[in-house]
């Protein structure tokens, strides 16, 4: 079956990728810039990822203890256990769903009539910039909902492959499953374009090891 064509394949693997590309445009990132003014510049990403967090755990019934959004390493919300099945793994992709949404929409607002060199278009690119590269689960979070985001992956993938199960899916979500996808496509082109140019300048930036001597 094309992948391409299913949700329920097609969504696990564009999360997947979008996660392991925005943790490598951090490691590139938080290598040229000091983390001090890193965590300035992506705040606008930091408070929508934590927000996005706290708003799961409202969905799936999990009560909130603590929320901290500026600490040394980040930020963090700290939470019971959720009622709802797939409860983690919701609250674990929160950040990430609304990260994408946000961007898509922001484009949609600021850039699709006007050109990306107008003060819209680089207010724009910086937010799209925050918000990207901060949408991935921390390590923490895959951490404590890993098992809950392959349940849910497992699900799915086995929905996806029964025709009915399938059919009635699509007959419900499809609309908002396309819309969900394509946000998080256009998300993953720009974490492309942010890993890539990150990765050049920290190829240019680093330091040239010295040939060793021949003796």
């Amino acid at each position: 079956m094309d992948a391409l064509a299913n949700p329920g394949l097609l969504l696990p693997l564009l999360i997947t990728v979008t996660v392991a590309l925005s943790y490598l445009a951090n490691y590139y990132l938080v290598r040229l810039i000091p983390w001090k003014w890193y965590r300035v510049l992506v705040g606008p990403g930091i408070i929508v990822h934590e927000y996005a967090h706290a708003a799961g755990c409202a969905l799936t019934g999990a009560r909130i203890r603590q929320i901290t959004v500026f600490e040394a390493t980040g930020g963090r919300v700290v939470h019971e256990a959720p009622r709802l099945p797939f409860g983690q793994a919701i609250i674990t992709l929160a950040p990430l769903l609304a990260a994408a949404g946000l961007t898509y929409g922001f484009f949609r607002l600021l850039v699709e009539d006007s050109r990306l060199l107008s003060p819209a278009g680089v207010l724009f690119g910086y937010l799209a910039a925050a918000l990207t590269v901060t949408m991935a689960p921390s390590q923490q979070d895959l951490k404590v909902g890993m098992a809950a985001l392959a349940g849910l992956s497992l699900f799915l993938g086995l929905a996806s492959l029964s025709e009915p199960a399938s059919s009635y899916g699509e007959a419900l979500f499809g609309d908002a499953v396309t819309t969900v996808a394509r946000a998080i496509m256009f998300s993953l082109v720009i974490l492309l374009a942010i890993t890539g140019l990150a990765m050049v300048a920290y190829l240019v930036r680093r330091p040239k090891r010295r040939p060793k001597p021949i003796e």
